[in-house]
């Protein structure tokens, strides 16, 4: 086993199964206590996320972050001239910024899609 492979590949598609279940939950409370469930199985593990699933929950409150829905996203420029995404928790108004580069896909916001019911 080589040093960067993955100790659980089974913990893994549960943290990414339940986050995917976190997103697409309704209900805030339910949202928060799936993704701290995923917390305790990385910690259990001992396994690093992949940056979506750590940017994609609030570190303080456990919110699912969807922009426009639970969360408020926002590219700044800051001192230096580069640009920033701003991602604000609609829960706790806690603010993460992370650094954004131009030929990324960052720089396309992620909005909740729109259910239509008919």
């Amino acid at each position: 086993m080589t040093h960067h492979a993955i100790r659980e590949p089974q913990a893994l598609r549960t943290l990414h199964y339940i986050h995917t279940a976190a997103l697409l939950s309704p209900s805030p409370t339910v949202s928060s206590n799936l993704l701290e469930g995923a917390v305790r199985i990385k910690e259990k593990h001992q396994i690093r996320t992949t940056p979506d699933l750590k940017r994609g929950m609030c570190s303080r409150c456990k919110l699912p972050l969807v922009g426009g829905v639970t969360s408020r996203v926002r590219v700044r420029r800051n001192c230096g001239g580069q640009l920033s995404r701003n991602v604000t928790c609609g829960g706790c108004d806690t603010t993460r910024r992370y650094p954004v580069v131009k030929d990324s896909k960052e720089l396309k916001i992620e909005r909740a899609p729109v259910h239509h019911l008919t």
